[in-house]
């Protein structure tokens, strides 16, 4: 995802803009920067959930929200989408675990992407791990934790699962 916006930099002041007027660089860049957030994930899970009152929404069916929804999340872009789901069920989540890359949190801290780390509050666990993308001790106490989640489940409660590759 940063080498992304390490390339949104290089085109937004490269030579193909040198020959535009300004407010068609403008345009081009405002052009490139709404295709770019219609698809990053945590955008695309704020548009395919829709909480009113006790209820979820999702595409064409109904969930009923009662301080029973457990997240369990794995994969490079997740924890951007770990924090939209937090941000939207927040109340209703009674738990979860987002096995997310190590060292994901510091980067984003550090390109300034914050709003893509879950709150404080959040009750969702994240852990980093898997250097290297290798599986490693965190990766699977994260992958135990998730299993652990879904083995106690009850009949209402409600799994929301996150995966990114």
């Amino acid at each position: 995802m940063l080498s992304i916006f390490a390339r949104y930099i290089k085109l937004t002041t490269s030579c193909p803009f040198l020959g535009m007027s300004r407010e068609l660089r403008q345009d081009a860049v405002s052009i490139f920067n709404a295709g770019i957030d219609a698809v990053l994930p945590h955008q695309m899970v704020r548009n395919a959930l829709c909480v009113n009152g006790n209820k979820l929404y999702v595409d064409n069916t109904t969930y009923t929200l009662n301080h029973n929804v457990n997240i369990v999340a794995f994969g490079k872009a997740v924890i951007g989408m770990v924090s939209a789901v937090d941000s939207i069920l927040n109340d209703h989540i009674v738990g979860g675990v987002a096995s997310v890359p190590l060292g994901i949190t510091k980067d984003l801290i550090h390109a300034n992407k914050r709003e893509l780390l879950p709150r404080k509050e959040s009750k969702i666990k994240i852990i980093e791990g898997g250097e290297n993308n290798l599986p490693d001790d965190n990766s699977f106490q994260a992958a135990n934790e998730i299993n652990d989640i879904a083995c106690n489940l009850k009949e209402d409660d409600l799994l929301v699962v996150l995966i990114s590759g």
